[in-house]
């Protein structure tokens, strides 16, 4: 059977109530008008609050956190662990409407749909949820090595792939979340480095602490060296503040350990989406927002990229809220073996007078940088976000 996924060339993101309230056929055409052929319709959505500068409606919206768009089928799901229907929705199935507009307009539809970045069922069940060195928990990140946990996420992605004319499940935060969360008010008074970042996200709840001792590293033993190395940092010591990831996890348990704790983590993530795609029908693609980086902790999944490409149609690697300088670093750690042997998406943010895109020409000279390194399809984030001009650049761009 044909890749699914081939008929999709460029997408845009979209909110469902961006659709509605704009009116969906009007919405929808003019979405065809701009040249992409898809949209990737937010399906779960973690909390939020957006500006939203073209709407007819309203202005700013505060969701409903962490809600589904669409109508979880009864009894689909493990225990307590079920989406609950977005309010403003709970009396129509918006993603339903949006596939059948959709398709009067020649639009392919993904369902974007947040799998573990989930502050409500983190709330309610603590116990599923990311546990750092120390003991604490990060209850918007649910852990993908917790069975109760894989068995939610298989669901999910099984009842939106099976009961929906889609091109693709768009699979976001199927993956080891970290520290930083944007949905809280954070306050600290120390700065953290991406080294101690990462060692304040790694996760040692018995699952995971299972998975690394299989590996022949000594859970434990990681944990306390974690907790020595950031009191320390926390007390004023800077020696390791230069290091990277890598150079500072090798210093702090070994070369060795380093290995067994990265594969422990690679092996989680791979194995979780073999069973999705096995689980999804043939003809429904599976999509991954991916990283290129195995200490990435924002939502993306990462790992060993040529495993993680084996078990899914393709992915989406983006490059949002960068500086040039910075977004060129990022595109071009790209590996282009993965982007010649396996379908990949460049998601790029529109935007005006940010960093992230100061206007056509900045993002112009992005997607020249992209197609250089060797994508050829975009995803562009996103129609309710986006200034009104965005919409016409796109459409000469592509």
């Amino acid at each position: 059977m044909a890749n699914p996924i081939e008929k999709i060339q460029h997408a845009l993101w979209v909110y469902p109530w961006d659709l509605f309230d704009r009116g969906l056929d009007d919405a929808l055409a003019e979405i065809a008008r701009a040249g992409v052929n898809t949209i990737s319709v937010a399906t779960t959505y973690h909390a939020v609050r957006v500006l939203m500068p073209r709407n007819p409606r309203r202005k700013v919206l505060t969701d409903d956190p962490d809600a589904a768009y669409f109508a979880p089928a009864a009894n689909a799901y493990p225990g307590a662990l079920a989406p609950h229907r977005a309010c403003e929705f709970a009396e129509r199935d918006a993603l339903s409407e949006i596939c059948a507009v959709a398709a009067k307009h020649n639009l392919n539809v993904m369902a974007w749909t947040i799998f573990l970045h989930n502050s409500t069922l983190g709330t309610q069940h603590p116990e599923l949820t990311i546990t750092n060195c120390f003991g604490d928990r990060y209850v918007h990140a649910l852990c993908p090595s917790n069975p109760t946990v894989r068995a939610y996420a298989l669901a999910l992605g099984v009842d939106v792939a099976r009961r929906y004319p889609l091109a693709a499940l768009e699979a976001e935060a199927l993956a080891f979340m970290g520290y930083a969360h944007n949905s809280h008010h954070d306050k600290a008074s120390i700065g953290l480095t991406p080294l101690h970042h990462f060692l304040l996200s790694v996760c040692f709840c018995e699952h995971c602490a299972k998975q690394i001792e299989q590996r022949g590293a000594d859970a434990r033993a990681l944990a306390n060296a974690f907790r020595r190395e950031l009191q320390n940092y926390f007390d004023g010591d800077r020696r390791m503040a230069k290091a990277d990831e890598r150079e500072g996890l090798d210093a702090l348990i070994g070369e060795a350990s380093t290995r067994a704790l990265l594969a422990a983590r690679n092996a989680v993530v791979v194995s979780l989406l073999a069973e999705l795609r096995r689980a999804m029908p043939a003809n429904v693609a599976l999509v991954l927002r991916a990283g290129t980086s195995p200490f990435n902790v924002n939502g993306k999944t990462v790992g060993d990229l040529n495993e993680i490409a084996q078990q899914v149609d393709g992915n989406v690697f983006s490059f949002f809220s960068l500086p040039f300088a910075k977004f060129k670093g990022e595109v071009t750690a790209t590996p282009r073996d993965i982007l010649r042997a396996h379908l990949a998406w460049a998601g790029v943010s529109l935007a005006m007078d940010l960093p992230e895109c100061q206007d056509e020409n900045d993002f112009r000279a992005r997607l020249e940088l992209l197609r250089a390194q060797g994508f050829a399809r975009f995803a562009f984030y996103n129609y309710g976000l986006m200034p009104r001009p965005c919409l016409a650049w796109i459409a000469s761009a592509l």
